[in-house]
């Protein structure tokens, strides 16, 4: 099954492609009926696409930043809070932008797609800090997502980056102490480029990501409590941690995923830069070429 993140792109590829052809790769298909014409470009395009689009059936929320804070999976509609906005992104693209205020975050409506209970999960995004701050993990640190319904001993989760390098993972339960615990590597990263940060989830063991690397693993079996509050990203939903920086391709998964496959559900921008470009050019050549009454050979069996 597809999830509307892929189904949008397949309806973009299938736009541009010409009547008669049919492109599959890694389980996605495009086809247009009739007529017989390709062009490489697009079956370039479409490869590029396919080969880095989120993975569906596991795919429980995609935010691009890129304008919307609508996810392209599930109905998750964010809101921009305390003037938070879109800035640069990479290669063209918008980004959430949180950087002004130290007050800014975006706020997504509670849902139970996020109550993990027990289950494996995966979450990731692209940052790019303009400051990182030294707050200490029990403040939220800088803080990338989480939900809380308080402070002090309330049911919340976070996931924050922390000044040492270190990815941390907070749990906590209504009426019991809140579990912190941290990668056992660091990755110290620097102010104004783009990092992949990842945490993922199987069983009782939490495992960090830094830009593709293990930064190790930690344990806690807890179960997550069903949390009443907002999904916050940029912030831990307790009005500590603010990030201050940009945001993009946020993404949680419902499977523990290997840094590889990591990589390729979230694709770096630069990745749909380049697959629209070839398909922006694949689709005005045919055009130009069928319009001028050329002649059609077919490039695909």
């Amino acid at each position: 099954m597809q999830s509307p993140h892929t189904k949008s792109i397949v309806n973009k590829l299938s736009g541009l492609m010409p009547p008669g052809t049919t492109y599959a790769a890694n389980g996605l298909m495009i086809r247009r009926s009739r007529g017989r014409t390709g062009v490489a470009a697009v079956v370039a395009a479409a490869a590029l696409v396919a080969s880095h689009a989120p993975a569906d059936a596991a795919t429980i929320a995609f935010w691009s930043g890129n304008g919307t804070t609508t996810s392209s999976a599930g109905s998750h509609t964010g809101t921009l809070e305390n003037g938070a906005g879109y800035g640069a992104g990479q290669f063209g693209q918008q980004a959430f932008s949180l950087v002004s205020s130290g007050s800014q975050y975006v706020a997504v409506p509670d849902s139970p797609a996020w109550d993990f209970g027990t289950s494996p999960f995966t979450i990731a995004m692209y940052v790019n800090f303009s400051s990182i701050n030294t707050n200490p993990f029990t403040q939220g640190g800088n803080a990338l997502i989480g939900r809380s319904e308080g402070g002090g001993t309330t049911n919340k989760w976070f996931f924050s980056y922390l000044s040492d390098g270190s990815l941390g993972f907070a749990l906590g339960s209504s009426g019991a102490a809140t579990a912190f615990f941290t990668s056992p590597s660091t990755a110290v990263l620097s102010t104004g480029t783009w990092n992949l940060l990842a945490v993922t989830r199987s069983g009782s063991t939490y495992t960090f990501y830094s830009n593709g690397a293990s930064l190790g693993t930690a344990s806690n079996s807890d179960a997550y409590p069903a949390i009443a509050g907002a999904l916050t990203i940029g912030q831990i939903g307790e009005s500590l941690g603010y990030l201050n920086g940009r945001m993009q391709n946020v993404a949680i998964f419902d499977t523990a995923m290997t840094a590889s496959e990591i990589a390729a559900a979230v694709p770096e921008p630069s990745t749909w830069a380049m697959a629209l470009a070839g398909l922006a050019c694949g689709g005005w050549m045919m055009r130009r070429r069928n319009s001028a009454g050329g002649p059609r050979r077919s490039s695909l069996s």
